[in-house]
């Protein structure tokens, strides 16, 4: 290949260049058109007229003086054209870059002192490329050295810490093994302990124990115990009972009160009254209650109306029970209202004679609180004979201002028990129900029993009903049924339910579909589409039509409506949590019940509350429907193999009659493997609860004897966790999501995870729950980056 140019052949370039094509130049002078181009470039020659002519003196000057030493795109800044032009004029005049351009001596010792590092690391803290950081290594003349050599970086990172974090976490982030870790550890003199979600569960579920007990029982310092305690944002409660050093302690100090004494000893007031009367001890007992001091007093009138009662007893460093009766005091919130033993007497032994306005007026307490003490004391009326006694009550009541839930409340029973009375007595259709669907004329035609199947359907809503009747209302859910009795009633509204069967076109078909999408959004308008779709095959085989006028809709829905930036925030909406959300989560929910359960708080706020965490724990861990969970007793647990049992549901949509139902479908009967330590969690809770005497119905882990169970209760409660650990609301629904697209973001199999979430089979499992965590797609987006 020739290399060499002659005077003529740059005379014949500098001639022709813009006149003729690179191609009619190489063939002309016997080259490549690469080296046409190359050569072109060299001599300053560029297709563009007058590429170089806008450069003043001044500026080649510049590019002259600085283009070995400064970056190009900092020339080109500075001149107000492309780092490409200036590249090209430099190598027109035979400039060329420094070796050492853009490297600081501050970065040069930066890499002597952490060869050991990988070239990623050292990359990323020097703000370069690896190429460029590669070449730079190789130009000081220097070699890389072992990962198993330590890096001066990682030296000063080990020693600020050691005390935060476990090996395995300090070894990941220094790229180091845990044996190396270990190894400089006790060459620097550093402790530390290697903490796991295990040992983390034992911590905090045994702080009744002293800083020294824990640490023999980790093998390491109390002040790393200390630290660890710390670092989890955990709070030392201390034991119910004295240990041998907290005896000694109180022994030594009766000349304390007991508020003093509960500090010195890290333990409730309560448990070391107890323990000092039982061993004979004294304390000093004060004479006045203690008030709040000034600074305590400012922080409860500011933050009062913001705070709940536990943020402020942290701020103030007071018990809530302290906080609470100070808040009294002070005059910033109300007495709570408390019934004495005359007064429940009285309910008691009045419940089944008096209505609730005239115990209002004995006892002058608020109705509410009244019935709120029947129902927590089981003293309610719960059958027919017992509503009996109140008949002349009910008999004088106006029908047009008084319903069945009026009625319930002021005789004290339970809307079963009035409306069982009201059937025995021929009063079923005297009074309205407030909240039942089951007043309405087209419920009692979709689910009454009397119905024609002899009469041939004539119109579409005949037929439908008949359809729904045949072939769907055996095989399905109540819950299910009750959305046919929805889309029932949409088809008569719109009017097509009164046309006749056979008239109806494919295009009529489309303009109510049209017309429904305007207020229904996608999933509600393919899900109603489909009922269409069934019933009008269904049709179609009995013979009733000779064309399927629903064969080819297509469906219309709200979202088509929307602007770009509605269909954005749509999108934006939050449908699962993400994997460092998920483990958020599950780690405060694990350390909140491992703390909790241990405590026999008879509070009725305090008791809601870990029915609801446990939930909410199962739901992240198995992904189960909210019904399934509301529906599981103490048999579905197996501790032996790790299994909960799901075979039915409870009727957790219904007003009345809530009792056990069967599940979604037949794959929804399963068995869910779940890990150690959510089955430690729930022996906790049965033990809790056992404790405590807590009754549940039919032996479910969360239906309270006498109590309904609300799913938007469980959202609230839900929300109101994620925004207090900094992340966004979501509901007990879209935890079932988010099981589902944590799993197939960790390589499960579409199959496994359709079966665990109870799903016939895997379609919906990829049409539903399919999303891409976040996670997934960065990860996605930069394979796809390389390949590209």
């Amino acid at each position: 290949m020739r290399t060499d140019w002659t005077n003529e052949e740059d005379e014949f370039l500098k001639q022709n260049f813009l006149k003729w094509y690179d191609a009619a130049i190489a063939e002309e002078l016997g080259r490549t058109e690469s080296s046409i181009r190359s050569r072109a470039a060299r001599l300053g020659l560029s297709k563009k007229k007058g590429t170089f002519d806008d450069f003043t003196d001044d500026d080649i000057a510049f590019i002259k003086k600085h283009y070995q030493t400064m970056h190009t795109k900092i020339i080109a800044e500075h001149l107000g054209v492309s780092e490409s032009k200036i590249r090209k004029y430099a190598i027109s005049i035979g400039l060329k870059k420094s070796i050492s351009i853009g490297w600081t001596q501050k970065e040069d010792d930066f890499i002597r002192r952490n060869l050991s590092l990988p070239i990623k690391v050292l990359a990323e803290h020097l703000g370069k490329s690896n190429k460029t950081v590669v070449k730079r290594i190789k130009v000081l003349g220097l070699e890389k050295l072992p990962r198993s050599e330590w890096a001066e970086i990682q030296i000063d990172y080990l020693k600020k810490n050691s005390d935060e974090f476990s090996i395995k976490e300090l070894g990941k982030t220094l790229y180091k093994k845990e044996k190396d870790v270990l190894a400089k550890l006790t060459e620097l003199n550093l402790s530390t302990t290697d903490w796991d979600d295990e040992k983390d569960l034992f911590l905090a579920m045994n702080l009744n124990l002293t800083y020294g007990e824990l640490a023999k029982k980790f093998n390491v310092e109390p002040d790393n115990v200390s630290a660890r305690v710390k670092h989890l944002k955990l709070k030392k409660i201390g034991n119910s009972k004295f240990s041998i050093h907290q005896e000694q302690l109180a022994e030594k100090n009766q000349h304390l009160s007991l508020h003093q004494l509960a500090e010195l000893l890290n333990m409730h007031s309560s448990a070391v009254r107890k323990e000092m009367v039982a061993r004979g001890f004294n304390y000093k007992r004060n004479g006045t209650r203690r008030t709040p001091e000034e600074w305590q007093k400012k922080i409860l009138i500011e933050k009062n109306e913001t705070e709940t009662l536990a943020k402020l007893a942290s701020q103030i460093n007071e018990s809530r029970q302290i906080t609470s009766r100070w808040l009294i005091d002070l005059g910033l919130r109300e007495q709570a209202i408390r019934f004495s033993e005359e007064e429940k007497m009285f309910i008691k032994e009045n419940v089944n004679k008096m209505t609730l306005s005239q115990m209002e007026k004995a006892i002058k307490k608020p109705a509410q609180k009244i019935r709120l003490k029947i129902r927590e004391n089981g003293w309610m009326q719960k059958s027919s004979e017992d509503v009996e006694q109140f008949s002349d009550y009910i008999n004088g009541l106006n029908p047009k201002k008084t319903s069945i839930q009026d009625i319930a409340i002021e005789v004290n029973a339970s809307i079963n028990a009035v409306k069982q009375y009201m059937r025995v007595n021929g009063l079923d259709n005297k009074f309205p129900d407030r909240y039942s669907i089951k007043q309405t004329d087209d419920y009692t035609r979709f689910f009454g029993d009397k119905f024609n199947y002899r009469k041939k359907p004539e119109t579409y809503g005949e037929w439908f009903l008949y359809w729904f009747k045949s072939y769907r209302e055996k095989h399905i859910t109540k819950v299910t049924a009750d959305k046919y009795l929805v889309d029932y009633k949409s088809i008569c509204d719109e009017g097509l339910g009164d046309e006749k069967l056979k008239n109806i076109t494919r295009s009529r078909l489309q303009r109510y579909i049209n017309h429904y999408g305007e207020s229904h959004s996608k999933q509600t308008v393919n899900d109603h589409l489909a009922k269409i779709r069934s019933s009008f095959r269904a049709a179609l085989d009995d013979g009733l039509i000779k064309t399927n006028p629903a064969g080819n809709i297509q469906p219309a829905y709200k979202e088509q409506s929307l602007s770009q930036k509605e269909l954005k925030a749509m999108r934006d909406t939050k449908k699962w949590l993400e994997i460092e959300e998920y483990q958020k989560l599950r780690y405060h929910l694990v350390f909140e019940l491992g703390r909790t359960l241990l405590e026999d708080v008879e509070d009725e706020r305090v008791i809601s509350n870990r029915f609801r965490e446990l939930a909410i724990l199962i739901a992240l861990k198995t992904g189960a429907r909210f019904s399934e969970i509301i529906g599981l007793t103490r048999d579905d647990i197996d501790f032996k193999n790790h299994m909960i049992n799901i075979d039915k549901t409870w009727n957790v949509r219904g007003v009345e009659d809530e009792t056990f139902m069967k599940t979604k479908n037949v794959a929804s009967v399963r068995e869910i493997i779940v890990d150690a330590e959510l089955m430690h969690i729930i022996q906790l809770y049965f033990n809790w609860q056992d404790r405590l005497g807590i009754e549940t119905e039919y032996g479910t882990l969360f239906v309270r004897k006498n109590k309904r169970v609300f799913n938007a209760d469980y959202n609230s409660y839900l929300g109101s966790m994620l925004e207090k650990l900094g992340i966004e609301r979501i509901t007990m629904h879209k935890l079932r999501h988010t099981q589902a697209s944590y799993l197939l973001a960790q390589k499960v199999s579409i199959e496994v995870v359709a079966k665990r979430l109870g799903h016939t089979d895997s379609t919906m499992v990829r049409e539903v729950y399919g999303h891409l965590l976040k996670t997934t797609e960065d990860e996605g987006n930069r394979l796809i980056k390389n390949l590209i």
